[in-house]
């Protein structure tokens, strides 16, 4: 159980998208805690939310030359998430999302095993018939050319989204190649309250129900359910997509965080979160609902600057 105050000695990497970025608000920022989340490239305006994907993680691995050659191939990759630190960083405990598994689109470089992850997985970019369409239609904010465009398709094919077993076998080589200490806790995407043909519901329930039977055999991957916490169709936010939850939901995950901290290394993890959280969490919707975008950023950074969370 967690008794000891010396966060330092404990190193916890939170990786995801809105779910992950969401609940982390209700922790503090310490030395212990690590996050990489969805960016924006400051250079090529590209929404980043691709290196969560296994795909991309498991190019972590690459040799220095073979990753280098993938940037070469896919401009419209983010060559800072070459440097992120999954198999570095020597954390105890890693907190990943699997919500981008099913809806991200997948392709394999031909005649190699190396795979990338970018894009809906409904615009595949290898389709000549919808290429007119995505010249017309930035990309996750990436214009394409039409000359990009053929030289992706000549080298690359469409696999369309992660398999569930494609998935375990990320989990296998992952927990191969990190410290035996380290346990990967995982986010299952959401089933409850939709519709019977809910096909994003259906995928997030394979690759549930693989995690699961994975995790049986191997006490290094725990999981976070979502659809324990999701007791009705108001749990979800009001725009009704799978993947949005109710503000709520966020805390009672962080809660589910903090409990598994505390169980896996020496540290309280209700001591990582913040005081007073919920109220800053709904204080902060009414500010980005009402300010200009501009002046919120700004009394945001104000704020992280004067208090400690």
């Amino acid at each position: 159980m967690g008794t000891s105050n010396k966060h330092n000695d404990v190193k916890i990497l939170f990786k995801g998208p809105c779910d992950i970025r969401k609940t982390i608000f209700f922790f503090k920022n310490t030395p212990s805690i690590v996050s990489e989340l969805v960016h924006i490239n400051q250079l090529t305006g590209v929404t980043v939310d691709n290196h969560i994907h296994s795909a991309m993680l498991t190019n972590l691995l690459l040799p220095n030359n073979e990753y280098d050659s993938l940037l070469n191939d896919c401009k419209f990759l983010d060559p800072q998430c070459k440097n992120h630190t999954l198999f570095t960083g020597n954390y105890d405990i890693i907190f990943l999302s699997t919500l981008v598994e099913s809806t991200i689109g997948v392709y394999q470089k031909k005649d190699t095993d190396i795979k990338i992850a970018f894009a809906p997985s409904n615009t595949n970019i290898t389709d000549p018939n919808l290429h007119q369409y995505i010249l017309n239609t930035p990309i996750h904010g990436y214009k394409f050319s039409e000359q990009e465009l053929n030289l992706f398709k000549s080298k690359y094919q469409f696999q369309g989204i992660t398999s569930p077993q494609d998935y375990i076998n990320f989990l296998q080589l992952a927990l191969n190649n990190l410290p035996q200490k380290s346990k990967i806790c995982l986010f299952l995407g959401a089933t409850k309250f939709r519709k019977e043909d809910d096909k994003h519901a259906q995928t997030h329930a394979k690759l549930n129900n693989a995690i699961i039977e994975f995790a049986k055999n191997n006490n290094r991957v725990l999981y976070i359910e979502i659809d324990n916490l999701i007791k009705s169709p108001n749990d979800y936010n009001e725009d009704g997509y799978i993947d949005h939850y109710a503000e709520y939901i966020y805390y009672e995950l962080a809660k589910q965080i903090a409990n598994i901290i505390t169980q896996h290394t020496n540290i309280d993890g209700t001591k990582l979160m913040r005081k007073n959280g919920q109220l800053l969490y709904r204080l902060k919707s009414v500010l980005i609902q009402y300010l200009p975008t501009n002046l919120y950023v700004k009394l945001r950074n104000k704020y992280r600057q004067k208090v400690k969370r």
